[in-house]
């Protein structure tokens, strides 16, 4: 029993594949930007990008993303659970998070410059 020969998606079909937050028929216009251009290739290689262009688009995606969920994570922060949710939340199975593993040491808090 083996993979069938039409499940297997070859490399070309894979460079179709847009990479994540790219869209297809997004209005896109020409700008020009300044900027430091060994982040700009930094970037570029983490990311596997094919352009700067699209690892710039890449970056701005997850920035977005990430400051709405700061955004939605203060806004709950400020208006605490009503008693129903709080409740709701108490009947969680939390079994499994109850484990010996030290996080904190496994995962020290690291300064950031930034």
């Amino acid at each position: 029993m083996g993979i069938a020969r039409e499940s297997l998606v070859s490399a070309a079909q894979l460079d179709r594949i847009p990479p994540y937050g790219c869209m297809s028929g997004m209005a896109r216009e020409k700008v020009t930007i300044t900027l430091d251009r060994a982040k700009a290739d930094q970037a570029r290689a983490l990311l596997a990008a094919r352009s700067t262009s699209e690892a710039i688009d890449l970056a701005l995606d997850r920035l977005i993303g990430a400051e709405r969920l700061r955004r939605d994570i203060a806004a709950y922060s400020r208006v605490p659970p009503t008693g129903p949710e709080g409740a709701i939340a108490l009947q969680a199975d939390t079994s499994d998070l109850a484990d010996e593993t030290d996080w904190e040491a496994l995962y020290p808090e690291v300064e950031s410059n930034h």
